[in-house]
């Protein structure tokens, strides 16, 4: 779905830049399994291949010059085994192709001096801005460029957003969703396993979904994306109640 010549969405949960040559890939939350088995959680029971199958077959798409990971990168950064693996075979799975850029999340702590340590070639920065856009993950206080009159875009991970959609008699299915005003656009989470906002429900994470004023959704239905004024999604679940139940 392109929002302008300069910006695609696409429903795989990601963001293709084409004027920039940059795809962007929020949330993916490598190592997720095994921090699930360390707190006594039996699911997931995959582990990151999927993720890093998926992100393969995205790219071969698009073949970015420049691959940008919007923000948790990995669940948590801890010196395991499991998670340089991961790691690891991201970085060789881009031996000489797109340049990685990680936009540091609240997951990330630690994780620079972890890929120093681990030699890995991912560049980190706490903002990133190509042209219109800046690009930051959404978990700290909105910069000085979302309070006054701006032409720049913010794109950001952080909240997983999700929307609810019903056939209007008793089935409901949670799908991930992009959201967007005309100064903020929130893309869902990559990962499979991220649980998120529900946007009917306005239950934003980070201070800058919170100052957004989204006007339009677009739920990821398989390969589509379905576009919703957000106002008509905020009268369903109103109309709804809160007891409908989501699968």
């Amino acid at each position: 779905m392109s929002l302008a010549e300069d910006l695609v969405l696409d429903a795989r949960r990601v963001v293709w830049l084409p004027p920039h040559r940059t795809l962007v890939v929020p949330d993916m939350h490598l190592g997720f399994a095994w921090v699930q088995r360390r707190r006594g959680q039996l699911l997931p029971v995959e582990g990151t291949a999927d993720a890093l199958t998926r992100l393969a077959e995205v790219t071969a798409d698009y073949r970015p010059q420049r691959l940008v990971f919007l923000g948790d990168l990995v669940h948590a950064a801890c010196d395991v085994e499991p998670l340089r693996h991961d790691l690891t075979a991201l970085v060789h799975q881009y031996a000489g192709g797109p340049e990685l850029v990680l936009v540091l999340g609240n997951h990330d702590h630690r994780l620079p001096a972890l890929l120093a340590e681990w030699s890995l070639a991912i560049r980190t920065v706490p903002v990133l801005d190509l042209g219109r856009f800046r690009l930051i993950h959404g978990h700290e206080p909105a910069p000085v460029e979302l309070l006054e009159p701006t032409d720049r875009l913010v794109l950001i991970g952080h909240e997983h957003p999700s929307v609810e959609l019903g056939d209007g008699v008793a089935t409901r299915m949670k799908c991930p969703a992009f959201a967007w005003d005309d100064r903020t656009l929130v893309i869902p989470a990559f990962s499979e396993w991220a649980a998120g906002c529900n946007l009917q429900r306005r239950d934003f994470l980070g201070p800058v979904a919170r100052s957004a004023r989204f006007h339009t959704v677009a739920a990821c239905l398989g390969p589509r994306l379905l576009r919703v004024p957000y106002a008509r999604l905020l009268q369903e679940v109103t109309s709804a109640g809160t007891g409908s139940r989501a699968r």
